[in-house]
């Protein structure tokens, strides 16, 4: 006898934009997504910026790839935890706290000019990074306490749409910035302000009192619980093993993306900018098409569709000759990474109860982060040894390996839901 199978009905609730704006009429939740708006473009600007400048000044994809192991590190290392202790703390004060202190972490980047302060400069990212997982965890567990039930979806996927977006944007902007006098300088200065307008906007809400957990044994047995229900439900098992997959791809796209334009197609820092702004057009097209026929489209369809056209148009980017080229395929991308991200996060949270929620969601980030990591410390030396386009090629055939896995394990969960 087959166990349970743990897919839901999957038909996704139509009027996401109507509940998005009745969500933003609320103070509480408009103030909390405003400060991280504000705060997520800051993170775009610092991106570019920093991998511009490791560029700069190393010449080096390995470099490059050394800089986003370090930025994702704390992630694997700190991930699963960081969930369940954010519970005992004042959610409210720990993202003050992390905001506060990540902005003084950035003005460090300020000083560093030279290839002899790279070691400064891997050591500030890493502390920025590690102060940042706490972060994550206690706006989630923060956000369903500034909006009544029924709007939790509409709010969390506005939320998700604009950490994207304001991303893409900040790294627009950052391509601006960076052609004029000690750019690096002047974005690493402009996010560390918005860490700071991120905590003002924080320090206006006023989330619930949560029950703080009992200590001692209880973290190994939360963790267990929230490993036991990942690896149980096959539909998890799927999104685990589709985006595992699929990330050793990207993660190496995503490190090298900016040394092609560099230095394969001879961009400069504002032609960089204007590239990685055809993502945000995509993004914002592929957010609008998901809430226009929501009713009518399916999160496994999305994902699994969503996977494949993103592998064909990071594999498309290898035969770019001339810049302008570029700007279908990351459109394109854009479009269907908004997609199937939109199908990921509906699917989690139709399968996933309240209560397992947070520790699910922590534990799937972090096996995916580790998957992401090999991908960025085989990008560095991929890069150097065969070649970026090559590497591209290689990328798209792992995220297509990817969708072909989210076919074939979400939709005979569904299959077999309907048998049943």
């Amino acid at each position: 006898m087959r166990a349970p199978i743990d897919l839901p009905e999957t038909e996704v609730v139509g009027g996401g934009a109507s509940l998005a704006r009745e969500a933003l009429r609320l103070p509480e939740f408009r103030a909390l997504w405003i400060g991280q708006a504000v705060s997520q473009l800051g993170d775009g600007l610092t991106a570019l910026a920093a991998l511009t400048l490791v560029n700069r000044l190393t010449g080096s994809t390995s470099a490059v790839a050394t800089l986003a192991i370090v930025i994702t590190a704390p992630q694997l290392l700190l991930g699963l935890h960081a969930g369940v202790f954010v519970d005992r703390w004042d959610r409210k004060r720990v993202m003050i706290t992390s905001d506060l202190l990540r902005g003084l972490l950035i003005l460090g980047l300020v000083f560093v000019r030279d290839r002899g302060h790279l070691g400064w400069f891997y050591a500030i990212a890493l502390a920025q990074s590690a102060v940042g997982v706490f972060f994550e965890p206690a706006q989630a567990a923060v956000l369903p306490s500034t909006v009544p039930a029924r709007l939790l979806l509409a709010a969390n996927g506005l939320t998700q749409t604009t950490r994207l977006v304001a991303g893409i944007a900040g790294s627009a902007f950052a391509g601006f910035l960076l052609t004029t006098r000690g750019g690096p300088a002047l974005a690493f200065t402009v996010d560390a302000a918005t860490f700071v307008i991120s905590a003002l906007f924080v320090a206006r809400i006023r989330p619930k009192p949560s029950a703080l957990p009992a200590r001692g044994s209880r973290l190994g047995a939360d963790l267990k619980e929230g490993l036991a229900y990942l690896f149980t439900r096959r539909s998890l098992v799927g999104i685990v093993l589709a985006f595992g997959i699929s990330l050793l791809g990207v993660g190496a796209f995503n490190v090298l993306l900016v040394p092609f334009f560099m230095d394969v197609l001879r961009v400069d820092s504002f032609g960089v900018g204007i590239l990685r702004g055809a993502e945000i057009a995509g993004m914002l097209a592929g957010g609008a098409v998901v809430s226009i026929f929501a009713a009518r489209l399916r999160p496994t369809t999305l994902i699994t569709v969503g996977l494949m056209v993103l592998a064909l148009s990071v594999a498309a980017l290898a035969g770019v000759a001339r810049p302008w080229l570029a700007i279908l395929p990351l459109f394109i991308g854009g479009f269907s990474a908004e997609a199937l991200q939109a199908g990921a996060t509906t699917l989690l949270q139709q399968t996933v109860p309240d209560a397992l929620r947070g520790r699910v969601e922590s534990a799937l980030i972090t096996i995916l982060t580790a998957s992401l990591m090999i991908s960025m410390a085989g990008a560095g030396i991929l890069g150097d040894s065969i070649g970026i386009r090559r590497v591209f090629l290689l990328s798209g055939v792992l995220t297509l390996v990817g969708g072909a896995v989210a076919h074939a394990i979400l939709h005979e969960a569904t299959d077999h839901r309907h048998e049943m």
